[in-house]
């Protein structure tokens, strides 16, 4: 798995507890300068309340830049990063709306509209033979949208995920995916039965999703390595493919499909984690994701590791 270290939209937020202590090493040293330089002040600023109105106006022109510069800055910084990520995430829920609709227009609507004509002729066949034909016709076609039915559904909510896990849903998906397309997948899946927040689940889930889509539409691979492992706060993914990898001629491109991975790169760093798209050593793709993620739940144990995949 990478090695590079998590980043994440907090990064230029300095810890809180560095800013407590640095205040205080500031107003420590504004006093003892203070302290220090008393029997050397004239007479009338050695009075209580000209003593206090001094040590005052100098803790807060030492203490306003300092406090700027280790914490209003780079909340704001934050805040802003935060609502620019939030507004491209709503514009790709609304991106993948619309992949929806036409999805549902052009599979679902298209088939049923057939099954309706299918229908209708086996009312006009002119011999029992005939009818039972159209029937048989009909009888597919419905079966085809079942299935289109089925595959929507999973794509937008995958039982599997809520009910079994991340581990259990990689390895569905990779199955699937290697029985529809022909693709050796390796898969070292090495959570057990851990499971994790919902939010960070869901994400791998997608971010896997996208990347296998990828892979399999769009980079030509043959072959995929998927990793998913958990390691102390940290869950990470990374999946490998020998595709066209990441070329320079526009043509020959691996491109993003549905959500995308930089749609992918802005919901990992909502969480706190990073998403890393890059060309792998010798060829094809890497897309690796790290998020902060602690087990809230471990189930029986099983058996997720497994070895290449060949349908």
């Amino acid at each position: 798995m990478s090695s590079r270290p998590p980043t994440s939209l907090a990064n230029g937020v300095v810890s809180p507890v560095r800013v407590f202590v640095l205040v205080l090493a500031v107003v420590f040293a504004v006093e003892s300068g203070i302290m220090f330089l008393l029997p050397t002040l004239p007479a009338w600023m050695g009075e209580g309340w000209t003593l206090a109105l001094v040590d005052a106006l100098l803790l807060v022109a030492v203490l306003c830049p300092a406090l700027w510069i280790l914490a209003v800055r780079p909340l704001r910084s934050l805040l802003a990063t935060r609502g620019t990520l939030l507004a491209r995430t709503f514009s790709v829920q609304e991106q993948e709306r619309a992949r929806l609709a036409r999805d549902l227009h052009d599979e679902l609507g298209q088939t049923q509209t057939a099954i309706l004509l299918a229908l209708r002729s086996i009312a006009q066949a002119s011999s029992l033979e005939q009818a039972r034909d159209r029937a048989d016709a009909a009888h597919e076609m419905a079966v085809a949208a079942v299935d289109s039915t089925r595959r929507l559904a999973r794509g937008l909510s995958p039982s599997v995920l809520l009910d079994f896990g991340l581990g259990q849903a990689v390895e569905r998906m990779c199955e699937d995916l290697a029985s529809a397309t022909g693709l050796s997948i390796l898969r070292q899946v090495n959570v057990g039965g851990l499971r994790f927040g919902r939010e960070v689940e869901i994400t791998m889930y997608r971010v896997l999703q996208e990347a296998l889509t990828n892979a399999a539409k769009h980079a030509g691979a043959s072959s995929i390595t998927v990793e998913l492992a958990h390691e102390g706060d940290q869950l990470s993914m990374m999946v490998t493919d020998n595709g066209r990898g990441l070329t320079t001629d526009p043509g020959q491109r691996s491109k993003p499909s549905g959500l995308g991975l930089a749609s992918m790169r802005d919901r990992a760093a909502l969480l706190g984690g990073y998403l890393d798209l890059r060309g792998g050593p010798s060829g094809g793709t890497v897309v690796s994701a790290t998020l902060p993620a602690t087990a809230i739940q471990s189930g029986p144990e099983s058996e997720l590791e497994s070895g290449p995949s060949h349908h």
